[in-house]
């Protein structure tokens, strides 16, 4: 009986790689976190499957795992938090940057996205908007300029800096 409530699957390289479909716990850190680090402890790769247009979030939580928007401690890169669940934060983080290896595919209606690599921030408003307008009254974009959409901070800063 397996315990763990995971698929495994064989890689055409004969490794075996954790599968995780994320599909409402992108909203929940803590626990794509849990399930990455699951597969990180086991020695395999972990591979996620989100719904079209979601990979950017699931990057911004693995490639960094931590709440870069918090305010309880401080590195040389900045403020941040832990990222929390319902009973504990997640400080495993160290494990992960050092030993973890995940693969993102996107699942959309008609089409699957493989990324192998790092996944470019794109702005969910239409590009016929101008830059000023989404700036002002874009509804992802919170006070402080970061996206709720892709979770991290709003792509038109980024681009200022």
């Amino acid at each position: 009986m397996q315990t763990n409530p995971f698929l495994q699957t064989n890689l055409p390289d004969g490794s075996v790689a954790h599968l995780e479909a994320e599909h409402s716990t992108l909203s929940k850190p803590v626990k794509v976190l849990k399930n990455y680090l699951r597969a990180t402890k086991e020695g395999r790769e972990c591979i996620f499957v989100v719904q079209q247009g979601n990979a950017k979030k699931l990057e911004n939580i693995l490639s960094d795992p931590v709440n870069c928007r918090g305010q309880d401690h401080e590195d040389t890169n900045g403020s941040y938090s832990y990222y929390k669940g319902e009973d504990d934060e997640f400080t495993d983080t160290d494990t992960l940057l050092e030993n973890g290896d995940y693969r993102t595919i996107e699942a959309g209606e008609d089409q699957i996205e493989i990324h192998n690599e790092s996944v470019e921030a794109e702005c969910s408003e239409p590009d016929n908007h101008p830059k000023e307008d989404l700036e002002d009254f874009c509804l992802y974009r919170e006070d402080d300029g970061h996206c709720n959409t892709l979770g991290q901070p709003c792509v038109l800063t980024q681009a200022d800096d």
